[in-house]
C-alpha cells in the first residue's frame, strides 16, 4: 500500500528542485492547482494514468516516487495486456495495441497475472470501477477461490454489493479474518459466514463479530450451536449481552445450576429477575448448607426471594451461608432470625451478624443471655453494644459475684464510672 505522505513530499521536493512553481506542474500536468496542492498535502494521489507523465515532468524514476513494491504494482497494471483492462484503467489514454498471443475479446495476458496483492498497492490511485475490473479479471483466471484476507484490504475501495458477492465466493479460513472486513458487509452477509462455520471451535471470532451479527444469528448460534445440554454456560458470557432474554432463559432452563454454578453467576447480570428468583427458589437451594453458594448472586436477587430463601434454612447448621447473604437481607429479617432462631445457642454465633443487626435487638439478645456462661459471646458483641447496655451488664456481673479478673476482656468497652465501681469493688 502507498505511503501516501512519502509521495506527497517525493513530489514537492522534486518539483522544488526544478524551480517549479505548483502552478507550472499543473499546467505541465493539464491538472487543476489545487489538484497539486493536494498531492503535495497527502489529501490524494495523482491517477494512475497520470504517473508516467508526472515522473517525465519531474525527471523522477517511479520506483522513488511510489516505492519499490508499490511502482512494481504499478508497472504491472499498466503493462497489462488484457484488453478489458487497458481500456477500463486508461480511460484518458489512446488505447494500446495488443501484442502476440494476447486476444482483443478473451481477457487474457501472456505476462504474470495482475494479483490481488498487486490491485491493492495500486487501488488507491485507481476509481472503484477499475478496481472492480482488476479484480473481476483475477478471479476469473485465479484456479481456486480467492482468500478472504486478499479481498480485505480492498474492502475501502469496493461497491458494496460487489464486495458482498467476491466475500460469499471467497475461501475463509477463520472467522476472525472476517472481523476486519464486517463493518463494510451487510448483516445478512456476516450472518450466512457464521452460520455455515463451525461455531465450536472458531468461539473468539464469534465473539469478535456479535456487534455486526443479527440478534436472531446469534440467539439462535447460542441456543442449537454454542450450548448443548449439560455443556458450560461461562463460555458464553461474551455474548449475553447481544442475547435476548428470552434466549438466555431456555440457556438457563437447559443448564444443571448444580454442576455450572459459574456459568450461572457469570450470566447472573443479563438476567431477568424472574428467572434469577426462581432460580434460586427452585433450583438452587438445595437444604443444608447450601445458601453460601447463592452468594454471588444475592445482589440481583429480590428481597423477597432472600427472605423465604433464609426461612427454608436450618440457621444452626447453615450459619456461614447466612452471614455471607446478610448484607443483601432487610434489616427485619436478620433481626427476626437473630431473636426467633439463632439466640438459644452462643452469642458467640452471632458475631457474624452483628454488624446487621440494631441496637436494640443486641441489646434484648444480651438481657436473655447468661453472662457468666457465655463471656467470650458478650466479648464478640461487645464492640456493637451501646455503652449503656454494657455497663448495666457490668453492673449485672459484679452483682452476682463475678470477679474483675473475669471481666477484663470487657473493660476497653466500658464507660470510667463502669470500670472504677469495678475497681472499689475488686478493692473491698
Amino acid at each position: 500500500m502507498f505511503n501516501t505522505m512519502q509521495v506527497a513530499r517525493t513530489i514537492r521536493e522534486a518539483r522544488i528542485s526544478r524551480n517549479m512553481t505548483q502552478m507550472n506542474l499543473a499546467d505541465a500536468m493539464e491538472v487543476s492547482y489545487q489538484a497539486v496542492s493536494n498531492w503535495e498535502r497527502g489529501n490524494s494521489m495523482p491517477d494512475i494514468a497520470k504517473l508516467e507523465q508526472l515522473c517525465q515532468v519531474l525527471d523522477i524514476k517511479l520506483e522513488n516516487l511510489l516505492g519499490g513494491d508499490s511502482s512494481r504494482a504499478v508497472t504491472k497494471v499498466m503493462e497489462a495486456t488484457s484488453p478489458a483492462i487497458r481500456k477500463t484503467v486508461y480511460r484518458d489514454s489512446v488505447e494500446q495495441p495488443v501484442p502476440d498471443g494476447g486476444s482483443a475479446d478473451d481477457g487474457t495476458s501472456e505476462g504474470d497475472p495482475i494479483s490481488v496483492e498487486d490491485i491493492c498497492n495500486v487501488a488507491p490511485l485507481l476509481p472503484p470501477n477499475d478496481i472492480e475490473a482488476l479484480v473481476e479479471n483475477n478471479v476469473q483466471q485465479a484456479e481456486e477461490k480467492i482468500d478472504l484476507s486478499a479481498i480485505t484490504a480492498l474492502a475501502p475501495f469496493l461497491d458494496s454489493e460487489y464486495l458482498e458477492r467476491l466475500v460469499r465466493g471467497a475461501r475463509v479460513h477463520s472467522l476472525s479474518e472476517v472481523v476486519c472486513i464486517a463493518p463494510f458487509l451487510s448483516t445478512s452477509v456476516v450472518d450466512s459466514l457464521v452460520l455455515n462455520s463451525n461455531p465450536k471451535c472458531d468461539m473468539d471470532g464469534i465473539v469478535a463479530l456479535a456487534p455486526f451479527l443479527s440478534g436472531e444469528a446469534l440467539n439462535t448460534l447460542a441456543l442449537d450451536k454454542l450450548y448443548t445440554t449439560g455443556g458450560s454456560l461461562q463460555k458464553l458470557t461474551a455474548l449475553a449481552p447481544f442475547l435476548s432474554s428470552e434466549t438466555l432463559d431456555v440457556l438457563i432452563e437447559r443448564s444443571d445450576p448444580e454442576c455450572d454454578m459459574n456459568g450461572i453467576i457469570a450470566l447472573a447480570p443479563f438476567l431477568s429477575s424472574e428467572t434469577l428468583n426462581k432460580l434460586a427458589l427452585n433450583k438452587l437451594y438445595t437444604g443444608i448448607g447450601s445458601l453460601q453458594k447463592l452468594t454471588a448472586l444475592a445482589p440481583f436477587l429480590s428481597s423477597e426471594t432472600l427472605d423465604v430463601l433464609i426461612e427454608r434454612s436450618d440457621p444452626e447448621c447453615d450459619m456461614n451461608g447466612i452471614v455471607s447473604l446478610a448484607p443483601f437481607l432487610s434489616s427485619e429479617t436478620l433481626n427476626s432470625l437473630a431473636l426467633n432462631k439463632l439466640h438459644a445457642g452462643s452469642l458467640t454465633q452471632l458475631a457474624g451478624l452483628a454488624p446487621f443487626l440494631s441496637s436494640e435487638t443486641l441489646d434484648a439478645l444480651i438481657e436473655r443471655s447468661d453472662p457468666e456462661c457465655d463471656m467470650n459471646g458478650i466479648v464478640c458483641l461487645a464492640p456493637f453494644l451501646s455503652s449503656e447496655t454494657l455497663n448495666r451488664l457490668a453492673a449485672k456481673l459484679m452483682a452476682n459475684g463475678v470477679s474483675g479478673s473475669k471481666m477484663s476482656c470487657l473493660f476497653p468497652f466500658l464507660s470510667q464510672g463502669a470500670l472504677q465501681q469495678i475497681a472499689e469493688s475488686m478493692m473491698k
